[in-house]
């Protein structure tokens, strides 16, 4: 685990040429049918946007996420279900 360092996050955005003005841009891709990760991925994007990334949720139907990750690879962050196994 690593220190929750938001301003060394900065810092190292900046050094990659992103800051509020220009800020670092992704998709997070969650099917639509898990309010769960839904919110995970709210908790994601509130936390990024502390350190000035600007994440946008798209929240798409199976067959969609499938095409878009699987024939397309086009996403930026894929969050998938979280299963515990006993």
């Amino acid at each position: 685990m690593y220190p929750y360092r938001p301003d060394e996050a900065k810092r190292l955005l900046k050094e990659l040429g992103y800051d509020a003005k220009n800020p670092l841009r992704f998709p997070i891709l969650i099917g639509n049918h898990d309010a769960t990760m839904a919110d995970v991925a709210a908790l994601i994007k509130n936390q990024m946007a502390k350190i000035d990334v600007e994440a946008k949720i798209t929240l798409v139907d199976e067959v969609t996420r499938v095409d878009r990750v699987l024939v397309k690879h086009n996403f930026g962050i894929l969050r998938r279900s979280i299963r515990f196994r006993g």
